[in-house]
């Protein structure tokens, strides 16, 4: 028997799966229970469900939820709406294939994506009330995909409360066919006991009498969790995403609504297959978020073209010393961008603008402006998060931008340029350590740039060639 997957290669920002060696074991065996598109059928008796299982005949949607391990930031979990689009994408897929190219009730049951809300964010420090995605994102956008989106609050109302039938952790630990159950092609089954996908990945739960349901810890610690019928731990052979779309189809023979613990541990597909649904693109900024950043520009940088960086401090002045540099580093490599754009003020974005506000104004040949300077849109954008936005969004529509190396808040940044029609060579510039970098230019992967135009974005869009 195989082992499974030995290893999972990821490039230097753990953004981007490089390599990824699998093996083509193990194959069933004798006797062990398997599935098919009809439903769950064991090998030895050869009885069949009928793959409607206890959500009944007659339902015409099933949901997939989903969240992330605790600690990731908003950049990250922002990533993991395409990866979960995909899943969804593939299984709505399979069910048109068996039911003539539509959907229907039952086994032709559309299956629907559900956000989780924005609860307790790392660099925000916010609680546990739920937050939507339309707080950050444009709700069009976010449902202009090929696949049904809808909100956990507006799945919630069709459900009558935060009521899922079943929570789904996982593992890739190779498990004994005496452990498990229910195998279907790239998932290898449902453990017998949940131990098997280890005590620190299984989220906190209790059994509520009165709902005779678990209450399960979703998201970042949501206020009331969920309330979930069962909670298994299920068996894959890798990360990758068709292993959680053998085991999500393997769950439809038995329930209609699935959480998706740590849905970040799903690998993403290539960039193509995400931007061919439109996921990604669909990620606009709300209109509040882009009404004040457009006003920023227009009343402190006076609406003249302008160059925007992001200067990521805090942590990455711990853990990333090799590429993050000290305050007149960055003002030497802001002033050489002001020269070659022939630009006179230039945006900062910064986790730290106390640190950097001094020493930029003095050193940087040119105005210097952060978000902060202006309290009135500060004061009305409560929300840490939607503060995080607008510096992204003014950052996107700068003349040039310069990042961070190895930043997510960097990349998302000029995955948005993109988006709105900056060519790369105005976006994939990044701080070096030092300047004159022995090197010349830092510079981002170039996979960072989409190479297209969003179409969600069409009305921000800049002229020139990509």
């Amino acid at each position: 028997r195989g082992a499974g997957p030995q290893c999972t290669c990821y490039d230097s920002s753990y953004e981007r799966v490089l390599r990824q060696c699998t093996s083509p074991c193990p194959l069933p065996e004798p006797g062990e229970e398997v599935a098919d598109d009809e439903g769950v059928c064991d090998a030895a008796t050869g009885q069949c469900s009928d793959g409607e299982g206890s959500p009944g005949g007659d339902i015409t949607q099933r949901y997939l939820l989903y969240d992330v391990k605790m600690g990731e930031g908003f950049n990250l979990q922002r990533e993991v709406f395409p990866r979960m689009g995909w899943v969804v994408a593939r299984l709505n897929e399979a069910v048109r294939r068996r039911c003539g190219g539509g959907y229907g009730r039952g086994r032709c049951a559309e299956w629907v994506l559900v956000l989780p809300p924005w609860c307790h964010v790392v660099h925000w420090w916010t609680g546990t009330a739920h937050v939507p995605w339309r707080e950050f994102f444009d709700s069009d956008a976010l449902r202009s995909p090929n696949i049904s989106v809808l909100e956990f609050d507006e799945y919630a109302a069709k459900a009558g409360g935060p009521y899922i039938d079943l929570v789904v952790s996982h593992t890739d630990a190779r498990l004994n066919r005496d452990e498990r159950f229910g195998r279907r092609g790239r998932f290898h089954g449902w453990a017998k006991s949940l131990d098997a996908c280890g005590a620190k990945h299984l989220p906190k739960s209790e059994w509520v009498e009165a709902e005779s349901r678990w209450r399960v810890a979703y998201a970042g610690n949501c206020d009331r969790g969920v309330l979930a019928r069962e909670h298994r731990c299920g068996a894959v052979s890798s990360s990758q995403g068709d292993d959680f779309v053998d085991l999500l189809t393997a769950a439809a023979a038995s329930f209609g609504s699935v959480l998706l613990k740590r849905g970040d541990g799903v690998s993403p597909a290539s960039s193509a297959e995400l931007d061919a649904l439109g996921l990604r693109e669909a990620m606009l900024f709300a209109e509040p978020i882009r009404r004040a950043g457009d006003n920023y520009i227009a009343s402190r940088l006076r609406g003249a073209p302008y160059l925007a960086v992001h200067c990521r401090r805090t942590d990455f002045l711990r853990v990333r010393t090799g590429t993050t540099p000290g305050p007149e580093a960055i003002a030497a490599q802001v002033n050489d961008a002001l020269e070659n754009h022939g630009l006179q003020a230039v945006f900062v974005a910064t986790d730290a603008p106390d640190d950097l506000h001094e020493p930029l104004a003095a050193l940087v040949r040119g105005s210097v402006h952060f978000l902060q300077d202006d309290p009135g849109v500060v004061d009305a954008l409560a929300h840490p998060g939607r503060r995080a936005a607008v510096e992204m969004w003014i950052a996107a529509r700068a003349k040039a931008f310069i990042g961070t190396q190895e930043s997510r808040f960097t990349s998302h940044i000029q995955l948005e340029r993109s988006w709105l029609g900056h060519p790369r060579a105005t976006s994939e510039r990044e701080f070096c350590k030092q300047w004159p970098a022995e090197r010349g230019l830092c510079k981002a992967p170039a996979y960072r740039h989409s190479g297209r135009r969003g179409s969600q974005h069409k009305a921000y869009w800049h002229g020139g060639e990509l």
